[in-house]
């Protein structure tokens, strides 16, 4: 791989074409938020399991009870300590976890 360059494209079998950008030091991906999509109401047992109260939340694709947490700032996201254990008790596909299930 060019480690010069600023941004890659490449393609996935279930997501299509994601960007990777780079900014500084740092690695940036742009992921894509399957529709439909809504905003549902702030559920306190989320916030107390990401660690913090998102600024918006939503059900990203019903038939699959994906949820979206959306944070003002990238450091809102980097500050986060998530109760792993609390997330899975919501029954939501996450990660690895989604695949190897």
């Amino acid at each position: 791989m060019n480690v010069s360059l600023s941004s890659v494209k490449f393609r996935t079998l279930k997501a299509g074409t994601l960007r990777v950008t780079r900014a500084g030091d740092l690695l940036a991906m742009d992921f894509l938020l399957p529709g439909p999509r809504r905003a549902i109401a702030a559920r306190a047992d989320l916030a107390a399991a990401l660690g913090k109260a998102p600024e918006e939340t939503l059900l990203a694709r019903e038939n699959m009870n994906m949820i979206m947490a959306l944070y003002a700032k990238a450091s809102d996201v980097a500050a986060l300590a998530p109760d792993f254990a609390a997330l899975a008790k919501f029954g939501l596909p996450c990660g690895d976890r989604q695949r190897a299930g």
